[in-house]
């Protein structure tokens, strides 16, 4: 599917000349999970902040689903909100540490303070971006996958193409309207054990109150099938 939109969905569907494989007669998550194939899935969500959007801000959530960038960084300076992820990764590490941890952020910036403020609380812990050079990323990444670095935070790097099946655990503190672009950060954790993964992960939506937009948020659209896998 392509967000919410049937039309765009029909669109794609029709550059594949409308063949669609129907493997399964019922719901294929609950069958893939049921099999192994994929984990089951733990939900959490924290509270987040209010967020207060611009005219401008509003339209661009209204006509085009989307988090502006600006609306994203002033989310991620906001102190309380990054003391509440600091906070519930510390007291999970206390209870598992052992488990490799990956965690979306809304911005750079973010991403780095995140790191930098679990380091402090010698929790081991680094942060990747686009603005991260391609040998320090690949560095910091296999450091990660050989559970040498026990936290990594990135911003819109690692949603799409990045394979760490040992991850236990996902922090998504970065809000998006897009039901795709939500399951293709929450799919770095939904590899189970029939293919290289684990059975269970935990996902923690850090769910910030956009008001009148609270239901375009990305996680609402998979809430139930979450509870479903509980």
């Amino acid at each position: 599917f392509k967000g919410r939109s049937e039309e765009a969905t029909k669109r794609l569907a029709s550059r594949f000349g409308n063949r669609i494989l129907r493997a399964f007669e019922t719901d294929p998550y609950s069958q893939l999970a049921s099999q192994g194939v994929l984990a089951r899935i733990r939900h959490t969500v924290l509270s987040g902040i209010k967020v207060k959007l611009s005219a401008s801000e509003r339209a661009d959530a209204e006509q085009k689903r989307l988090v502006s960038p600006n609306v994203l960084e002033r989310i991620g300076q906001d102190q309380a909100r990054m003391a509440t992820l600091v906070n519930h990764i510390q007291n999970l590490v206390g209870e598992h540490a052992d488990w490799p941890v990956l965690v979306f952020t809304p911005s750079v910036l973010s991403a780095q303070i995140l790191a930098a403020t679990l380091r402090y609380r010698n929790i081991r812990a680094a942060s990747v971006s686009g603005q991260t050079g391609r040998q320090q990323r690949r560095d910091v990444i296999a450091q990660f996958r050989n559970n040498d670095i026990q936290i990594l935070a990135n911003c819109d790097l690692l949603a799409q193409g990045f394979d760490a099946p040992g991850v236990r655990a996902l922090y998504i503190a970065r809000p998006t309207f897009s039901p795709n672009a939500y399951i293709q950060m929450a799919g770095r954790g939904l590899r189970g054990p029939a293919n290289g993964g684990k059975e269970e992960c935990l996902i923690v939506d850090l769910a910030d109150n956009f008001g009148e937009f609270n239901d375009y948020l990305g996680y609402r659209e998979y809430e139930e099938l979450w509870k479903e896998q509980a």
